[in-house]
């Protein structure tokens, strides 16, 4: 059985690894903005990349004016100690 191309490249990479932010701003802002979907794009395009979103962050009613926001502080954070 022989493979494509793109199977050899996805196994021969080791998956890259990721954090995930979601926010929604207003409760009367989300038309369509889901914490759900949002989750679900940025997924999406971690499947198609090959990338593994190891751990998920969610602030909400957050405004997006400043970074004063805790979900997002903790996730700087995280990625400042796993780079290290």
């Amino acid at each position: 059985m022989s493979r494509s191309i793109m199977d050899v490249t996805m196994i021969a990479q080791p998956k890259k690894k990721a954090l995930g932010y979601l926010r929604i701003s207003d409760k009367k802002q989300i038309k369509g903005e889901s914490k759900q979907n949002q989750k679900e794009q940025i997924q999406r395009y971690a499947d198609t990349n090959n990338i593994e979103v190891v751990k998920w962050f969610y602030d909400e009613a957050k405004s997006g004016k400043n970074t004063d926001r805790d979900e997002l502080q903790q996730m700087l954070t995280t990625a400042l100690k796993a780079k290290a």
